[in-house]
């Protein structure tokens, strides 16, 4: 999240640094899949998450993928809160009868 906090006001977003790398066992995120995150979890389209970072909206959302895909989660919104609630495990709440 280095340069990223310079990066978001020119999108309109207020800096704040709530989304953490943390990753899950070995498979740690990368800055820029951070970056990502970080800019999703404030609520950016893809193509303004692109245009912040100065990469295409494909090239965002591959590294939303990755970050996805190396968190355990099935969703965007459930990546963002695994990397703000490392210790915490989504329980599910489905049984067979």
């Amino acid at each position: 999240m280095f340069e990223i906090l310079e990066l978001l006001p020119q999108i309109g977003i207020a800096p704040d640094r709530s989304v953490r790398p943390t990753g899950r066992g070995n498979m740690k995120l990368t800055p820029r899949e951070t970056q990502v995150l970080d800019l999703f979890d404030r609520g950016c389209l893809w193509k303004q998450i692109g245009t912040a970072l100065k990469i295409s909206t494909s090239t965002a959302k591959t590294h939303g993928l990755h970050a996805r895909l190396k968190l355990g989660a099935v969703s965007m919104r459930e990546a963002t809160w695994r990397v703000r609630n490392p210790d915490l495990r989504l329980k599910a709440h489905c049984h067979v009868s």
